[in-house]
């Protein structure tokens, strides 16, 4: 809390307000109206009382300053109102003045109300009180109050223009403010439309509801008997008309992404209608309508739904392919991709650059080469023209991390090589994300090409100098940073943590990871599905050695303590039902548990499938050194799991854990840390990789990435590190 110095005002004002109501010098009340005065002293007192004392301050804010002014505003403010009525001589009769009393009381009763309803901010408090004295001056002069109501902010207009219900100007406000909420919160044009239904600008509100919050149209205007569906199905705009043809489909929300097609006669309902109950066709139809739609972008125009179409194109890349593929390892490569088999080169590239974080190593090579083997002319360049460069970093990213860039860029001449990597590395500062700073970050560790480390270098440069030239702090923080992370790939003689200022990103002591009493702490999130139940008795067998670990546990909760070298305990939820959130309850109560003793977990595992990743790092504690999350390589999820960990060193990987490999990296680690040793990556790594020499094994341990390549998290790291300092 920020320290205030009170003045003598407020410290007389903290000790005056309440003690004999508002100053009645000179007035003459009738003994029927002080009643009305009480009714708002009484509301001056539950105000006072909202913060948990009574004490003749209003804290309900985090800032003294402010809390002064709502305290000012609801009790000098209040009384001088009060004054003012007893004395104002417009308001001639003891009728006028009770009707502006119950104002008052109603103002304070209505502030309270949705302040405890989390609707009303407490900073808005004195403009409140502020607006309420000039409307009551203008309603009492008869005064249209919308001109003023249109100028307050939408919570504070809506609780004064219905104390004000008799002015001339109510309708007209009321109409005012609910437009006015409706910018911030779609969500509300429907339910409050029903008071303007035929209004010239009804059809304009709808289609703003239709393009803003499709889904809650759709289920409006499967409402028939409902007044609001029947306002929608009477609607003559076309947008309108389309949404309730779609809401009246059994699949119909599968057209979104081809609304924009649909509304200007591109497609037809027929052709699409086809595609709904194939769901290869239905991919196909959605890569053919991005391709298209990319090319509409690129001459500035905006497809309706286009994030829709996105979003749906990489659920069903993955959903349909990829999974498919991936789950399907063991099988034959005739039966394993399969599913390629009917598509285009720029179908396989759509599904290979949208599933990033999910694609294992012998699906993404596998459907690379199927890929570039269907091109009529095995020219990569060719390819990235006929996509429009759609999402061609990630691409170049993907190909350099499964060591086929090389290849890739083989098959075009070397000018067309030298323009893509120039393409590739440039104008990396112009995005609203670091997504492909951190690509670019992430792909020097898989290039082999010396000529094209050359050229990426020196296209960096020449970034970063002009970002230099043109005073642009952003670029110059992005390009500095990767230059310094590509030349550190090839001199170890540059201390990568100290010239980015963040902490080793090839070590982590021991020291680090106990907390005061010695102790390690390590937290294991197991999820209840098949895959979480069939893995944790495995897990637990580490253990079994009872010489060295003592294992405990609660219907919950495995604890898992060592009984020989530094003191490491592991605390690992039980794979309980998860359709009855049985698991993400008995993660919940061992968070309560840990914080609750004291227990602060330096190493986090996460252990299941991708689709729990989310869940795991919203969990992740602040305390967190070690991350092992699997599927986590993204920029969103590198960038979430910063925001809760900001000096994790992340394990990061494609799969869920593959059984012996995902064991072995976990023991090796809780091994290291009980020995009381630091965790030196490059030693623990080569260590491991002996371990998985040949064959699939090697494959698996492949797709794990180990902090100090983990180019892309140590790029996010340093970002985030100069721009705090910049700031």
């Amino acid at each position: 809390m920020q320290k205030t110095i009170l003045t003598p005002f407020f410290i007389l004002l903290a000790f005056t307000s309440y003690a004999g109501g508002f100053d009645t010098t000179n007035l003459v009340i009738p003994p029927g109206r002080i009643y009305f005065h009480d009714k708002v002293d009484k509301q001056q007192k539950a105000i006072d009382k909202l913060d948990g004392k009574k004490d003749n301050l209003v804290n309900l804010t985090k800032n003294d300053d402010i809390n002064l002014q709502i305290t000012d505003a609801f009790i000098r403010k209040i009384d001088e109102l009060q004054r003012n009525i007893e004395l104002d001589s417009a308001l001639k009769t003891n009728n006028d003045k009770v009707r502006y009393l119950s104002y008052l009381d109603k103002l304070l009763l209505d502030f309270t109300l949705q302040y405890r309803a989390g609707r009303f901010p407490a900073t808005m408090a004195p403009q409140l009180v502020s607006f309420y004295t000039e409307l009551m001056k203008e309603n009492i002069k008869g005064q249209n109050m919308a001109p003023l109501v249109n100028q307050m902010p939408f919570e504070v207009g809506t609780i004064l223009a219905n104390i004000f219900f008799d002015n001339p100007g109510y309708a007209l406000s009321k109409k005012m403010l609910y437009l006015k909420n409706t910018v911030p919160h779609p969500e509300t044009i429907i339910p409050g439309l029903l008071p303007y239904k035929n209004d010239a600008d009804a059809d304009s509100l709808l289609e703003q509801a239709c393009l803003r919050v499709p889904f809650e149209m759709i289920r409006y205007a499967q409402s028939m008997g409902t007044q609001e569906g029947s306002i929608i199905r009477k609607s003559t705009s076309p947008k309108v008309k389309l949404m309730v043809k779609i809401a009246d489909l059994k699949s119909g929300q599968k057209l979104f992404p081809f609304f924009d097609d649909l509304l200007n006669n591109k497609q037809s309902f027929e052709e699409v209608g086809a595609s709904l109950n194939d769901e290869v066709k239905y991919y196909q139809l959605l890569v053919k309508t991005k391709m298209s739609y990319t090319q509409r972008r690129m001459k500035n125009e905006e497809p309706i739904f286009y994030n829709y179409l996105e979003d749906m194109l990489e659920k069903k890349a993955k959903e349909t392919l990829v999974n498919v593929m991936n789950e399907l390892h063991e099988k034959p490569d005739a039966v394993r991709f399969k599913c390629l088999e009917p598509l285009t080169p720029q179908e396989i590239y759509y599904a290979i650059v949208l599933s990033d974080d999910i694609i294992y190593t012998s699906t993404f090579i596998n459907s690379y080469k199927r890929m570039m083997n269907k091109l009529p002319v095995r020219r990569g360049d060719s390819l990235l023209m006929s996509v429009k460069l759609d999402h061609f970093k990630k691409f170049i990213k993907m190909t350099a991390s499964y060591d086929q860039l090389d290849d890739f860029l083989n098959s075009m001449d070397s000018a067309s090589s030298r323009m893509l990597m120039n393409a590739f590395v440039s104008n990396l500062e112009k995005n609203n994300t670091l997504e492909d700073a951190m690509d670019v970050a992430d792909s020097y560790g898989g290039i082999n090409n010396a000529d094209i480390k050359y050229l990426m270098l020196d296209r960096i440069q020449k970034s970063l100098d002009r970002a230099r030239k043109d005073k642009n702090t952003k670029g110059s923080v992005i390009y500095s940073i990767i230059q310094t992370i590509f030349k550190s790939a090839s001199d170890s003689t540059i201390d990568i943590s100290d010239k980015l200022g963040i902490p080793p990103v090839y070590t982590v002591s021991n020291s680090s990871l106990s907390d005061t009493a010695g102790r390690t702490i390590m937290q294991v999130f197991f999820y209840g599905d098949d895959d979480g139940k069939a893995y944790f008795p495995k897990y637990i067998s580490l253990f079994s050695n009872k010489t060295e670990w003592s294992v405990t546990g609660n219907e919950e909760w495995v604890t898992i303590k060592s009984l020989k070298g530094k003191p490491l305990w592991i605390y690992v939820n039980r794979p309980l039902d998860n359709d009855t959130y049985q698991d993400s309850t008995a993660q919940a109560h061992l968070a309560k548990y840990l914080k609750a003793n004291n227990l602060n977990p330096t190493v986090v595992v996460h252990r299941g499938h991708s689709y729990w990743v989310k869940y795991t790092i919203d969990q992740l504690p602040s305390s967190g050194k070690i991350v092992v999350l699997g599927s986590c390589g993204g920029y969103k999820n590198m960038n979430d799991i910063l925001a809760h960990c900001e000096d994790a060193h992340i394990i990061s990987s494609k799969e869920i854990g593959a059984g012996a490999v995902n064991d072995i990296i976990l023991k090796t680690l809780t091994e290291n840390i009980r020995a009381g040793k630091n965790v030196e990556w490059l030693n623990m790594w080569k260590g491991l990789a002996a371990q998985f020499p040949t064959g699939e094994s090697k494959e698996r341990f492949s797709n794990y990435i180990p902090p100090h390549k983990n180019l892309g998290a140590i790029f996010l790291k340093a970002y985030k590190k100069a721009m705090g300092d910049s700031n």
